[in-house]
């Protein structure tokens, strides 16, 4: 073969690898367009080798099979180009693949161009020199020109998308290599020397390179198992063919005399040699390359199972942090959020504690209009050469050079954008890795996942407690606030007002249901306001507004309740545009702690001021006369079916007009009506919706309720208009 042969093998075999290798990756056009470039490749250097090796049908044979691929090279690249910066196929590639395979038929016929090399002994070795014909310039011309135009389609690309190139440069260095390896085959001192193979070995990798900084092809497909099995045979065919003389002497064997047990003998050093070379490359590549992706995928695997058990926004981004710090070797990383659309982004989160969050992003900001047009993340340093870098205004540009900004990624939920990334480099002359691009590309898909999940369930537990109208708490879930805090402020003062809207029917016959309304929400906003963060406010009823004071007594929730009265009946004073009456309110107010510590003792003041106590009820667990056995109570009885009568009569027996009612059940909507006064009672239970509306007043327990009877003034300030 010579000594120069194996350097075709070794090229033929680099580019047999990377064609297994591209093989088994996800396919697209960047990725056919490169396998078309390997297999002009391989019939360049196969052609060589072959030619090198006299192997049959002969070295002309093989010399034209390495011309044609050596021909179809700058189309392949053509494709290759176009592919790589998204464009599509010219007339030009058509025009120069037409020519070149007309040119070849020629020379193939009648050597005209290029005739095949001649064997000639070199340092004891054959080798072979080509006869360099004035005529050649007809492949070398064309060729040089479609090269120079295909240096202008780069250029263009570059121009019309500046963030291209960066990545092109691996590309146009491989073309550049490849052009020059075959323009120094005229040079005398390349003479026989297959300087245009080593040159296409290096334009390969160069290109290879380019592909795994654009994220087309991944490390751990070098792992797979055609791949693995491929190059072990390649590898197996290539020692087993060079240890062979080797193993004849060794045995003393030739194949023509020991047929069956030569065939067997090498037929098992075969094996052994191909399962050696396979496991050996499966260890090599899972322990040096796949080893890191591994570690990437578990940690992003824990990161995704962690985020889809919580709907916490604050964890969501606290954790998205976590593992990008685990997994790259960054700076800062910033977590800008909207809150509402067209409002600036504003820093919401960070890795440091300490970190300045003051800044933010407008949605008119080039880069942030950018992320939310495309799905990838921006590497800076590209961007910088972007038309919509030179577009940003100076100060946006400070912002993010002065944290030496490394990548910008978006938070996307669907086609809007939640949220920017902002990751930072320790040093501005960081070094880029590119699969940091992927990581960032997989946990930012998977949190903005979470993180509209998390919002949507915010947004639905809002409207779930809330009012649609007015915004504020609704009566549901008011009863559940009011309990909470009753049972946090049992030792502590705690304040209930009841706050209703006089006239409101009224209201909306003189100026329509609209502006009825428009005067709900404004009396909202102002209650809503005056409490602020002391208390909780809610919609009671249709013209009903509930505020709970907790610290609040008496004394102090009364002074709020008539400041909210005040900004109310002015609120109309306001409105220019047309005259409306005045809104006045009236409000009953309940506090806590109460006059006496238990009900035993408040029924027994109630008793000493010769008031009758009557414990009405159905008795369904049969053990209220023993409960009241020891209290200054008389006890009625009455079947379930029949109590809501029965009470409603007993009141009517002892006089409507002098008789209070106390209840929270749906059999006291008949007695709360004719009752002079009644009290709806808002405990740990509840109440019947109906009951308590038809209530005078509504406290939190049966102790508040007592108690009013007890407190004439409180009573009166209660039930004041």
């Amino acid at each position: 073969m010579g000594t120069y042969g194996y350097i075709s093998i070794i090229a033929m075999l680099c580019y047999g690898f990377m064609l297994l290798m591209f093989l088994t990756a996800k396919r697209n056009k960047i990725i056919n367009s490169f396998l078309v470039v390997l297999t002009g490749l391989l019939f360049w250097t196969g052609g060589s080798a072959f030619m090198r090796a006299q192997l049959w049908p002969g070295c002309e044979f093989w010399y034209q099979v390495s011309l044609l691929g050596i021909l179809l090279l700058p189309y392949a690249y053509y494709r290759f180009i176009l592919a790589f910066g998204g464009e599509k196929s010219g007339i030009a590639g058509r025009i120069y693949f037409v020519v070149m395979l007309t040119c070849f038929w020629l020379n193939a016929q009648f050597g005209v161009f290029l005739e095949a090399p001649k064997m000639v002994e070199k340092n004891g070795a054959a080798a072979f020199v080509y006869e360099i014909k004035p005529a050649i310039i007809v492949f070398f011309i064309p060729s040089a020109i479609f090269l120079i135009h295909l240096l202008t389609v780069i250029v263009r690309i570059c121009k019309n998308n500046p963030t291209m190139k960066v990545q092109y440069e691996p590309v146009m260095l491989g073309v550049l290599a490849l052009f020059l390896g075959n323009a120094f085959l005229g040079i005398p001192f390349f003479s026989g020397f297959p300087i245009d193979i080593l040159s296409g070995v290096v334009n390969v990798f160069l290109l290879f390179y380019a592909l795994i900084r654009r994220r087309l092809f991944r490390l751990q497909m070098l792992a797979s198992p055609s791949l693995c099995y491929g190059v072990g045979f390649l590898f197996s065919i290539l020692v087993f063919l060079n240890i062979v003389p080797s193993l004849q002497n060794l045995f003393h064997m030739r194949a023509d005399k020991n047929t069956r047990i030569y065939t067997l003998v090498f037929s098992i050093v075969f094996l052994i040699i191909y399962a050696l070379f396979t496991y050996l490359w499966k260890l090599l590549i899972r322990c040096v390359f796949v080893r890191e992706e591994n570690h990437q995928a578990e940690k992003i695997r824990e990161f995704n199972s962690a985020i889809s058990k919580t709907l916490d926004l604050q964890e969501i981004l606290d954790k998205t942090i976590h593992v990008m710090k685990d997994l790259m070797d960054v700076g800062n990383i910033y977590i800008c959020m909207q809150d509402a659309p067209g409002e600036p982004y504003r820093g919401v989160a960070s890795d440091q504690p300490l970190s300045d969050l003051a800044f933010a992003f407008e949605e008119e900001n080039p880069m942030v209009q950018w992320l939310k047009d495309h799905e990838e993340p921006i590497i800076y340093r590209d961007f910088r050469y972007s038309v919509e870098y030179k577009s940003m205004w100076e100060e946006e540009k400070h912002q993010l050079d002065k944290n030496h900004t490394r990548y910008c990624a978006g938070l996307k939920d669907g086609d809007n954008l939640a949220g920017v990334i902002l990751i930072t480099s320790s040093s501005s002359k960081k070094r880029l890795a590119y699969d940091e691009v992927e990581i960032i590309s997989n946990i930012t898909s998977v949190a903005s996942i979470a993180i509209k999940n998390a919002k949507l369930y915010e947004n639905a537990r809002l409207e779930a407690r809330t009012d649609e109208l007015t915004g504020l708490l609704n009566r549901k879930y008011f009863y559940e606030v009011l309990n909470e805090e009753f049972e946090k402020n049992k030792d502590a003062s705690l304040a209930l007002a009841i706050i209703n809207v006089d006239d409101f029917k009224l209201y909306n016959q003189l100026y329509g249901i609209k502006e009825g309304d428009m005067c709900l929400q404004r009396v909202a906003d102002i209650i809503n306001s005056s409490v602020g963060e002391s208390g909780y406010t809610a919609r009671y009823g249709a013209k009903e507004f509930a505020v709970l004071l907790p610290g609040y007594d008496l004394f102090s929730a009364r002074n709020l309740v008539e400041s909210i009265a005040k900004q109310i009946y002015v609120m109309n004073n306001r409105r220019t545009d047309m005259k409306l009456k005045p809104i006045t309110v009236s409000a009953g107010i309940s506090a806590a702690p109460y006059a006496a510590k238990n009900v035993k003792e408040l029924l027994e003041k109630i008793h000493d001021q010769g008031v009758t106590i009557y414990i009405v009820t159905a008795d369904t667990n049969g053990t209220v006369m023993e409960e009241c056995a020891k209290l200054p109570v008389e006890v009625k009885i009455f079947d379930s079916d029949t109590v809501a009568r029965d009470k409603r009569c007993l009141c009517q027996s002892l006089g409507c007009e002098r008789t209070a009612s106390i209840g929270n059940g749906k059999n006291d909507i008949q007695v709360f009506p004719v009752s002079v006064f009644s009290i709806a009672v808002i405990g740990n239970e509840g109440a019947y919706t109906k009951s308590a509306m038809q209530a005078d007043v509504l406290v939190t327990d049966i102790c508040n309720a007592l108690e009013l009877l007890l407190s004439p003034n409180r009573m009166t300030a209660t039930l004041r208009e």
